[in-house]
């Protein structure tokens, strides 16, 4: 995940974790079905991850907020870095961003249009492209955003998921 990013994600979650969400029931719409089925990762427990050693030497574990990364996972087929935000126990934030090229994005894209049903709605221009989807659970709406951005010479390509709590009357 990148750095930059994740002290507004911070502050932004630090709001949600204030609220008095549901628990989280996962599973309960089709399209939630399939984006769990297809990114199990999604349904990654914070402590699962302690135990198995995503915790970075001296990383303080039991702190309300905690991020996870390793660089080089792979994800449907693509090699790249990965990245957990948790607030409490609940996922807030996930990304995967890619090692490689455009192919490696593309390979991204077509996955995420087949698992969604959807080419998703696009924004931005040729330095700063950006296609979303959102999904909706009883309790979670998960936004997906693919993002192809210039920095100079530097191009990030990858996509983050942001898990937002459903406050039910």
């Amino acid at each position: 995940m990148r750095l930059v990013g994740v002290a507004v994600l911070l502050a932004s979650f630090a709001s949600l974790s204030q609220t008095n969400a549901p628990p989280i029931q996962r599973g309960d719409t089709v399209s939630e079905s399939v984006l769990l089925a297809k990114i199990p990762q999604l349904l990654a427990k914070r402590d699962d991850l302690v135990k198995q050693g995503w915790a970075k030497p001296g990383q303080q574990t039991d702190k309300k907020t905690i991020h996870f990364g390793k660089p080089d996972y792979s994800f449907a087929g693509v090699s790249g870095e990965v990245g957990f935000l948790y607030e409490g126990d609940s996922l807030a934030y996930f990304s995967f961003y890619t090692n490689g090229s455009d192919e490696d994005f593309s390979r991204l894209y077509q996955f995420l249009c087949k698992t969604l049903n959807s080419n998703g709605t696009r924004s931005g221009d040729s330095d700063s492209s950006k296609i979303k989807w959102e999904v909706s659970g009883k309790s979670i709406k998960y936004e997906i955003t693919l993002t192809h951005q210039k920095f100079g010479t530097k191009i990030e390509r990858g996509f983050d998921v942001i898990l937002h709590p459903i406050k039910r009357p």
